[in-house]
């Protein structure tokens, strides 16, 4: 009975702890869910033993931050759109019609949610897509995720940032706006930087080994 009770102890302190810093997405049916799955797949190809992304709630916030952002910035007419990292009052033209906090760089927004400073970000990728009320009856969650994926690739510095492999973590928001018939997409990598989590000499938190010959054999 007595190993049965630490045994309990044990797993209990460890969700815990992880529910700091990661979460599981609830509706695996999602634009994010199939974005990360398309991106771990991505990073195998060139490194066949990278860990898998975890998806962070954290790095997720600071990610949705901006997208909401993106989606509140707009002009008289309501029907066109801004696309950056920045966060102002007014910019182009357009002006901000939210009620968060501005936040002007990614990587503070990313500590604005991490007071605890677990996390260090290594850049932030966003794009904006156009759709329509029914888009997603021709086309899956799935297939929009990969595509957006796409999209990031064939640009030389969003490529840049998603190759590095250094990142563990991913944030992710996407958000749909109605009126401009838009979607926003917003992903934040990340990796744990806090030594109670990292393995000593590594990148990587302890479960995932500290080389990088651990994830290219």
């Amino acid at each position: 009975m007595k190993k049965l009770v630490v045994i309990f102890v044990s797993v209990t302190f460890n969700f815990t702890a992880q529910k700091q810093y990661q979460t599981a997405y609830d509706n695996l049916d999602s634009i994010e869910f199939y974005f990360v799955q398309a991106l771990d797949a991505y990073r195998k190809q060139t490194y066949p033993r990278i860990p898998a992304l975890i998806i962070s709630d954290t790095l997720s916030k600071a990610a949705d931050h901006h997208t909401r952002y993106l989606l509140n910035m707009l002009p008289k007419d309501e029907m066109t759109g801004i696309i950056g990292h920045g966060e102002k009052q007014e910019s182009f033209g357009l002006t901000y019609h939210g009620f968060d906090t501005m936040i002007d760089d990614p990587g503070d927004r990313a500590s604005y949610y991490d007071p605890l400073n677990l996390f260090s970000i290594y850049g932030e990728v966003v794009h904006t897509r156009g759709t329509y009320e029914d888009v997603f009856k021709f086309i899956s969650q799935k297939k929009m995720a990969e595509q957006l994926l796409q999209s990031f690739l064939k640009s030389s510095g969003h490529k840049e940032i998603l190759d590095i492999t250094a990142y563990t973590h991913i944030g992710i928001s996407v958000v749909r706006s109605k009126v401009q018939t838009k979607l926003y997409i917003c992903v934040l990598p990340g990796v744990l930087e806090s030594s109670k989590y990292l393995k000593p000499g590594s990148i990587f938190p302890f479960y995932y080994g500290n080389k990088l010959q651990d994830i290219t054999q």
